[in-house]
């Protein structure tokens, strides 16, 4: 059968008796005290919880009381009374004052120490108190926890009188109210700790500026450089740069966005004038719906700038020596030979003289066409662009490669996949790159057939060229765009080079994917925003997902 509340009250008041009889508690004798410096250290100890509980004390304290109010801290031991002079001066006497420790060890069955032990309140009436001094009071005492639920101490009410019911519940809320403020303030440290840690931690320049630009703080990184920079407008401060952190963290505010990796340049006025280079971060500041400030975060990137430029300068020279010992090759041998068949003719044999000429006419045009393309991949063209028909330029590649198909025995069709656009652009330059593109891979090594695909995607061209052949093995596969690789006798190796940087100029991309004993297959994509679709033509090609028609 379940008891009710008076029935638990009264077996935990028993219960607390049995635990003082067995530990051996004087319901005579004094109880535990501590030293005043002990009681002055647990009073520093306690600082916060006594700062949050007391304007909750007061609260409930009246003019016409007839009652004390005590707090406790963890182990039982009171740290203030408060009530009246008269009041105050009569509990000390019944051991109720600051340094006496109200456990059940020390002062048997009381509101606190039984508090304690079962961590919830409690109501102790006079004879039910094992301590004889205390038989002529009635005592309530409320825990005050933890975010975890742990015991930190309590607040308690103690009178001659009953209890008015009213003060007790009061003495509850109180204590409820004083957790919650505990813990509040518990977090707002624990942010203030890390805010600070990250603020003052942080190797990057990092400032806080208020709503009107004033500038809140600032960590030790930028106060080094600009001493006197907190109370100081941030336009001060950084005054001569175009885009500087001062009009970042403006703008930020102005247009209530935060900004990641923002680059600016800085000119410092040092002999020699030095540039430097920053990121910005922005962070804006709110409290609640309102905007209250921005944190601005620079990292010093001049070093990595310096080595990117050192890199890049590097990877060009290293380029232009390949470059240069590619063309020097490829000149050599038509050169090699035009010098051979010169000496032929002026040896005195005229009869071969039209055949050495023939050859050395055909040397030397060798020699003008790698030039000119040498001169196309280092200095490319613009794209000279104009309004045609995507289907039609496709259609005639085809049909000019159609002979060479059919004396390679290959076997050539194009297949629109969907309804293609009139676009803009240089119609000649992408002829170029599918005549270099299809007639690779008719030449390649097995080719039966040869497919040219144009299908038009949500937001690009895609055309791709597909054979049947041997496939291209992985370690040719990445070296086929780099200038005058070849696998054929004629090839210059420039063919790919001037594709991939055609289409580039184009706003596209373009890639080849192949599998040996399988075939290859060449993406050449095209943005729809980058080769300017008529009007009316791009809405038609996103939603016309008809199946294909063969050409």
């Amino acid at each position: 059968m379940r008891m009710d509340f008076h029935d638990r009250r009264r077996q935990m008041v028993e219960d607390s008796w049995k635990r003082c009889l067995t530990s051996g508690v004087d319901p005579d004798g004094e109880p535990l005290c501590v030293s005043d410096q002990e009681l002055e250290h647990l009073r520093q100890k306690n600082q916060t919880f006594l700062q949050v509980s007391i304007p909750f004390i007061n609260s409930l304290l009246m003019p016409e009381q007839d009652f004390i109010m005590g707090i406790n801290e963890e182990n039982g031991c009171i740290l203030e009374v408060f009530g009246s002079s008269e009041l105050v001066r009569q509990a000390a006497a019944f051991h109720i004052r600051p340094g006496a420790v109200w456990t059940e060890e020390s002062i048997g069955t009381n509101a606190i120490g039984t508090g304690i032990v079962l961590n919830k309140p409690v109501i102790i009436r006079k004879e039910e108190h094992y301590h004889r001094l205390q038989r002529s009071f009635i005592c309530f005492s409320a825990p005050i926890c933890d975010g975890q639920g742990n015991y930190m101490g309590a607040l308690s009410v103690g009178s001659d009188k009953e209890l008015d019911p009213v003060v007790i519940n009061m003495v509850k809320a109180a204590a409820r109210a004083i957790e919650k403020e505990l813990h509040l303030t518990q977090q707002n440290r624990e942010l203030e700790f890390l805010n600070d840690f990250l603020f003052e931690g942080s190797y990057r320049y990092m400032l806080m500026v208020s709503r009107d630009g004033r500038v809140l703080r600032a960590n030790k990184m930028m106060m080094q450089e600009i001493p006197d920079i907190v109370g100081k407008h941030i336009s001060e401060l950084f005054p001569d740069e175009e885009e500087s952190i001062a009009t970042i963290l403006l703008e930020s505010m102005e247009k209530e966005i935060e900004y990641v990796d923002r680059e600016i340049q800085v000119v410092v006025q040092q002999i020699p004038v030095q540039k430097k280079y920053f990121t910005v971060d922005t962070r804006l500041i709110r409290n609640h719906r309102n905007l209250t400030g921005v944190v601005g975060t620079m990292r010093d990137i001049t070093e990595k700038k310096q080595l990117e430029r050192h890199i890049l300068q590097n990877e060009k020279l290293i380029a232009l020596g390949q470059l240069a010992a590619g063309l020097a090759h490829e000149i050599r041998n038509p050169l090699t030979s035009s010098l051979g068949f010169l000496q032929l003719l002026t040896s005195g044999d005229l009869e071969c003289k039209k055949e050495y000429l023939e050859l050395i006419f055909h040397e030397l045009k060798r020699i003008n066409s790698l030039l000119t393309e040498f001169v196309m991949l280092s200095k490319p063209i613009a794209p000279m662009r104009k309004a045609v028909a995507l289907s039609d330029v496709l259609q005639n590649v085809i049909t000019f490669l159609q002979p060479q198909a059919l004396l390679h025995n290959v076997q050539l069709s194009y297949t629109q996949l969907t309804p293609l656009p009139v676009v803009n652009i240089d119609a000649k330059q992408m002829k170029q790159v599918l005549l270099n593109v299809i007639k690779n891979a008719i030449e390649a090594t097995g080719v039966e057939k040869v497919v040219l695909l144009g299908e038009c995607r949500e937001d690009h061209i895609h055309i791709e060229v597909r054979d049947d052949g041997s496939g291209i093995p992985p370690g040719i596969l990445d070296q086929i765009f780099n200038p005058f690789y070849s696998t054929k006798d004629e090839g210059t190796g420039l063919g790919l080079p001037i594709s991939l940087q055609i289409v580039q100029n184009h706003g596209g991309h373009m890639t080849v994917e192949s599998e040996e004993g399988k075939g290859t297959a060449v993406h050449i994509c095209l943005p729809l925003s980058a080769v300017n679709v008529q009007d009316g033509v791009a809405m038609q090609c996103s939603v016309d997902t008809r199946a294909g028609k063969s050409v």
